[in-house]
């Protein structure tokens, strides 16, 4: 396997990412709502607030979720492609060391 990516896997992560980002997004855009409606209904300060800051509260965890799932979901594939070459690696290097072992005791 190789280090970088095709094309192809490049898409598949990506995808996987944005996926999960969406889903984080959902979750801040509900977390974003449920706080604007409580607000809206027991502090007279928010109530004030134009519509323009409402919405920029509710974007805020939005825009949160989005960033705190997508990027979590790229560290763990970059994790999970990181320990594949690790295994790769160490393979390899255990049958070299076992090579040389032999012929080692061969001597």
């Amino acid at each position: 396997m190789s280090k970088g990516l095709n094309q192809e896997e490049l898409n598949e992560v990506v995808n996987q990412s944005v996926n999960t980002a969406l889903k984080g997004g959902a979750i801040g855009l509900t977390v974003g709502a449920v706080a604007a409606v409580g607000l809206n209904r027991v502090w007279p300060w928010y109530r004030r607030l134009t519509p323009a800051l409402k919405s920029f509260s509710v974007m805020i965890p939005l825009i949160s979720g989005m960033m705190i799932w997508g990027e979590e979901e790229l560290i763990d594939i970059g994790a999970q492609k990181n320990k594949v070459l690790h295994d790769e690696t160490y393979a390899k290097r255990m049958e070299e060391f076992k090579r040389l072992d032999a012929e080692s005791k061969k001597e």
